[in-house]
């Protein structure tokens, strides 16, 4: 197949959407020529907008219209579905398999649905999930071995992402030495380590030369903690993941910062409550799992700082 035009369904979220990301890169080293689009909701485009990666980004504004009238809403989806169909698209892939990915996919007309799942009846009607070879547990190896059915690829040892060396440079100057980020918040609050938790990792990670920034969205909480630098709630998208990629160590709860760091090479510990780690851990080598129950909170905040230490040791034994 020659230069084709290739459609990557995947609304959200942000994290999930960094995990397909390395079969959208694999697609493309494998057709550097290809035409490849991307529907997804608003909050993720920072992530996706990389024309090395991606050549249209095709925004389904769920939010936004969710308050506007039922007319007027429908009249702006139904824009972005025929966007979908203008594009011409020769194979889609929906990386989510939910009734609006699994419509968007089916309106696209691409001339072959590929869906790696259905998590619902509808979307198994519209696109009947595809049979993947391989171990498919993780949601990396699952989206790949979809890519799979058009042509051999190799898994990329990272995913195309924004180019952020500017800022990356830019806090490295600001925070000089051995720079820990914590992410402080996540979506629902069974993924939620609380405060005073991430001021206990924080008070065992401090050390000479090291510095720890609290990092997260408007109204996540900030860390307890004198020797904690809180960021939280500063920066947009972009800067935070510039942040995070320019740290010496990332920790976060099961959430989108750790698939960033994952992305940018930074070593990560996450703190998983409900979802199962096989198949949401950030996909990295160079990470390490907290897995206490069902609730982030029933992890140990000494188990944190252990294998963040231990990461800490990795990575300078492996630099020196």
């Amino acid at each position: 197949m020659s230069a084709p035009r290739i459609l990557v369904v995947r609304f959200a979220a942000i994290g999930d959407c960094v995990m397909a990301a390395w079969a959208a890169t694999a697609l493309r080293r494998q057709f550097p020529e290809a035409f490849i689009g991307w529907a997804v909701q608003r909050e993720p485009v920072p992530v996706l907008a990389v024309p090395d990666l991606v050549n249209e980004v095709v925004v389904f504004d769920r939010r936004r219209w969710k308050n506007m009238s039922g007319p007027a809403a429908f009249r702006e989806q139904w824009a972005q579905w025929m966007r979908l169909r203008q594009l011409n698209f020769d194979v889609g892939f929906d990386f989510q398999g939910h009734s609006k990915t699994a419509l968007a996919l089916r309106l696209s007309g691409a001339k072959r649905r590929i869906s790696t799942r259905a998590t619902d009846a509808l979307a198994r009607t519209l696109n009947p999930p595809a049979a993947l070879a391989g171990d498919v547990t993780h949601e990396v190896d699952r989206a790949m071995a979809a890519a799979r059915l058009i042509s051999p690829l190799e898994t990329p040892e990272r995913p195309i992402m924004p180019n952020l060396d500017a800022e990356v440079a830019a806090f490295r100057a600001e925070f000089p030495g051995r720079l820990i980020t914590i992410q402080t918040g996540a979506t629902e609050s069974v993924k939620r380590f609380a405060p005073e938790k991430w001021a206990e990792v924080a008070a065992g990670l401090v050390a000479p030369g090291t510095q720890i920034v609290a990092v997260g969205g408007p109204g996540d909480p900030e860390i307890p903690h004198d020797q904690v630098i809180n960021r939280v709630g500063a920066y947009d998208l972009r800067t935070s993941m510039a942040l995070v990629a320019a740290s010496h160590l990332h920790v976060a709860a099961d959430t989108g910062t750790g698939h960033m760091a994952a992305a940018y090479g930074v070593p990560v510990v996450s703190v998983f409550s409900k979802n199962r780690p096989e198949r949401f851990r950030p996909y990295t080598t160079q990470g390490r799992i907290i897995h206490g129950g069902m609730r982030a909170d029933d992890s140990d905040p000494a188990d944190v700082i252990h294998a963040a230490q231990e990461l800490l040791e990795e990575t300078c034994a492996s630099s020196s």
